[in-house]
């Protein structure tokens, strides 16, 4: 696969303060394949910068010079990247255009996908499943129209912004022999600290901190189990299975309606868009609003006791068959596989 020439930026998301969300590092990788230029990560201040720069293989950090107390929106957090982008093609690299930025599909992603490029007077594109350099510029691939379609086209703007789903970096390996040993990722990461302070002073008054478990965060799951209407409500072997094979466990709208499971893992068009490598819908039909949010999935999986059932018209591989008796059949195989 060919590479950019120019450096790449890439916008983090953080956790807890110190550590890098698995999405930016999955975007700082599709980066590091896609250049043989630097990679530059930019990041909110108040964090510990030092493990920061240890996780993102990057050859710069920019971060505001001050410490940054007030809440950050993500308008905010897009005009210190539209401020990085020019300071970092100024100053450090003579006036050497930017080739891209990358920033998460997610929510907030998106939203900052659309704040720099309006900044920037460029093009945005999001959830970008695929990525390859062709002659110099960029080319990228989306699903459409709800999943229907699979779309390719050629970004040819000055410096576009692509908010990128977490399985975009495996795809382009796949075609990158170099993968992350690339030249990209060898430097030592320089910190870099720019004047800035967020136009919006948001603050908070109360926090209410969400439960969370110990598990894989879904959005950024390699495997994916989804329930749908036909797991009945025994999200107990839901869990199971996703335990077993590494993953994580989503729902579908109908599912969360029964309050068999938390409304935050929903998955489709008003819930989570998700890119895993392996997508496990148990009793999901297969309606287009929730199959509008797989269609990132390397391989797609159903178990549906409906033969006619949409998911198998998606589907790589299918089962039609009861969930309650699929599901303890699959959960036994897996144990004597890893027992």
């Amino acid at each position: 696969m060919d590479k950019l020439t120019t450096p790449v930026l890439v916008g983090l998301q953080t956790t807890n303060d110190t550590d890098v969300a698995a999405s930016s590092l999955s975007a700082l990788r599709l980066a590091r394949q896609i250049t043989n230029g630097a990679v530059i990560a930019v990041a909110m201040g108040g964090q510990d910068l030092e493990k920061i720069c240890t996780q993102t293989g990057a050859q710069m950090l920019v971060t505001p010079e001050q410490s940054i107390e007030e809440f950050v929106t993500a308008q905010d957090f897009a005009e210190l990247v539209v401020k990085a982008v020019k300071e970092c093609a100024g100053e450090e690299y003579a006036g050497v255009e930017i080739g891209a930025v990358i920033v998460s599909s997610n929510a907030w992603g998106k939203e900052v996908a659309g704040h720099v490029a309006a900044s920037l007077g460029t093009a945005a594109v999001t959830d970008v499943t695929e990525i390859e350099v062709k002659e110099g510029h960029i080319e990228a691939g989306k699903p459409a129209l709800g999943g229907t379609w699979s779309t390719r086209f050629a970004l040819t703007a000055s410096c576009p912004v692509l908010a990128v789903t977490s399985n975009a970096a495996s795809a382009a390996a796949n075609t990158d022999v170099a993968g992350d040993t690339s030249s990209a990722a060898s430097g030592n990461c320089q910190l870099k600290k720019i004047a800035f302070t967020p136009a919006r002073k948001v603050k908070v008054i109360d926090r209410q901190q969400q439960s969370e478990d110990e598990g894989i965060a879904l959005a950024d799951a390699q495997v994916a189990v989804i329930a749908g209407r036909g797991i009945d409500g025994d999200t107990e072997s839901v869990q199971k299975l996703a335990d077993l094979l590494g993953g994580a466990v989503g729902a579908t709208r109908v599912a969360c309606d029964e309050e068999w499971l938390d409304r935050s893992v929903q998955v489709g068009q008003t819930g989570l868009t998700i890119s895993p490598k392996i997508y496990l819908g148990l009793g999901v039909s297969g309606a287009i609003h929730h199959v509008c949010g797989i269609f990132g999935s390397q391989n797609i999986i159903a178990v549906c006791d409906d033969p006619d059932a949409p998911i198998f018209d998606v589907a790589d591989f299918g089962i039609v068959g009861d969930v309650s008796e699929i599901m303890p059949k699959l959960i036994e195989i897996l144990e004597e596989k890893q027992g």
